[in-house]
């Protein structure tokens, strides 16, 4: 277990359950930090999704306590009360308490508890060689600055798009994410592709990216090519609002920039045209098309997680030795921005 060894009960318990989930099929996202305006309140110890089926996906929060003196009944009520502020759909409980009456009560109030009997099986069982990094050493490999600004360090940009999955499954999580994957080929490029921690952000991140798609293409999944095409492109133009909120908004800030000018600088029509031509000039028709096809709708969840595995393999592999179907992803996106494939392919 070396690195694991060394670690805390609490981490290896962590990583160890980790890759449970995953053999059930399970996204998962380790120690997603929830924020609120500028004040951390929790970490989700385990991020869960999955696709149950075309119209429904499954979201969950895991709360893990390898200690002694676990406080169950009491970790089931935090659990709980995180699962219903973030609109979440199940939680978990993982105790070392061994006592059928914290089952019941879980039972009682739809928390599932996996107790010290499970638990203790887990970890006495787990072993590290199935080819993925810890979280902890993840951590350390993107405790870097980037190449291109040197005030950045990729571990904080990794912190900050886990705690995106929180609340921005959407198209407003989708665009931050296809900034995140330009600066990553930005820096991997300008590192002659020598930088671990940018080539790890750009999986992880098209990871997340994945999946946004996949959670609002549950809603969409039922329309015909052509709709879905036009609410892909309204959503990477216009964010999750849409178009109508976006013009809602412009207008009235074309009103308040009327009244706050005192000389006529500007048409209220000249304005408007200006920022319509840049907001239709953004390039979402490529992206649109790729996400819109039923073949690749049905296979994000997979693909997502196929991005993230790449991301924690202990042997990373660059972009031209990947599978063809993950190197087509690669493809769209240094497409979208205007990348020459050839410097990454």
């Amino acid at each position: 277990m070396s690195a694991l060894k060394k670690a805390s009960k609490g981490a290896l318990a962590e990583e160890a359950l980790r890759h449970y989930f995953l053999s059930l099929g399970f996204f998962v996202s380790r120690g997603v930090k929830f924020h609120f305006q500028n004040f951390e309140i929790t970490d989700i110890d385990l991020w869960l999704y999955h696709k149950e089926t075309t119209l429904t996906r499954d979201i969950i929060n895991v709360d893990i306590k390898n200690k002694k003196t676990p406080q169950a009944i009491e970790r089931i009520f935090w659990a709980k009360g995180l699962q219903r502020v973030l609109g979440f759909n199940r939680c978990i409980v993982v105790t070392t308490d061994k006592r059928p009456a914290t089952r019941e009560f879980g039972e009682m109030h739809n928390v599932t508890i996996l107790d010290g009997n499970f638990l203790n099986r887990l970890t006495t069982n787990y072993t590290d060689a199935h080819g993925q990094i810890s979280e902890e050493e993840i951590i350390n490999i993107l405790d870097v600055q980037t190449y291109t600004n040197s005030t950045k360090k990729w571990s904080l940009i990794y912190e900050k798009c886990k705690r995106y999955l929180l609340d921005n499954l959407n198209f407003n999580g989708a665009n931050i994410y296809l900034n995140v994957i330009y600066d990553s080929l930005e820096d991997f490029l300008v590192s002659s592709k020598k930088s671990e921690a940018a080539l790890r952000i750009l999986y992880f991140a098209l990871s997340y990216l994945i999946l946004c798609i996949d959670y609002k293409g549950r809603l969409f999944s039922s329309l015909s090519s052509d709709e879905r095409k036009n609410n892909l492109i309204d959503g990477f133009r216009y964010g999750e609002s849409g178009r109508q909120r976006a013009n809602e908004i412009l207008k009235t800030a074309i009103t308040l920039a009327e009244q706050s000018t005192a000389e006529n600088l500007f048409t209220r029509s000249l304005l408007q045209k200006e920022i319509e031509k840049e907001l239709s000039a953004y390039p979402a028709e490529g992206l649109a098309s790729y996400f819109s096809r039923s073949d690749i709708l049905k296979s994000l969840f997979d693909t997502s997680k196929q991005f993230h595995s790449l991301a924690l393999a202990k042997s990373l592999k660059p972009p031209d030795l990947i599978e063809s179907n993950l190197k087509a992803y690669i493809g769209l996106v240094v497409d979208h921005f205007k990348v020459d494939r050839k410097k990454i392919l």
